[in-house]
């Protein structure tokens, strides 16, 4: 997948975030951090042309990124989880997109 189109999924992961009205920590491609209430959540963006996109992730992979983004933060005390948004890209402008809440199938 390019650079460009992964930073476009991204941005696209960003905005479904905000729409559901949560506070955007940060984003550091291909994760984006968010506060939902007092959980942190710490999410990887993956997309694909063709279908949704499989595969486990690795926990340290959300491990080095949740403490990066809690360093971006002015809260403490809050809970951390670590979720995935997958994308299948149907056309230029249009898209699915699956949120999983709670990832635990880590490879």
């Amino acid at each position: 997948m390019s650079r460009e189109l992964q930073s476009r999924d991204v941005q696209a992961a960003a905005k479904y975030v905000e729409m559901k009205g949560y506070e955007l920590v940060g984003i550091d491609e291909p994760f984006l951090a968010w506060f939902e209430d007092d959980t942190m959540v710490v999410c990887r963006v993956k997309a694909s042309t063709t279908k949704f996109p499989k595969g486990k992730e690795r926990r340290s992979s959300y491990e080095k990124m949740m403490a990066k983004f809690t360093a971006m933060t002015y809260r403490i005390g809050f809970m951390v989880r670590f979720d995935r948004i997958d994308l299948h890209v149907v056309s230029e402008d249009r898209a699915c997109l699956r949120h999983e809440r709670d990832v635990q199938d880590f490879a």
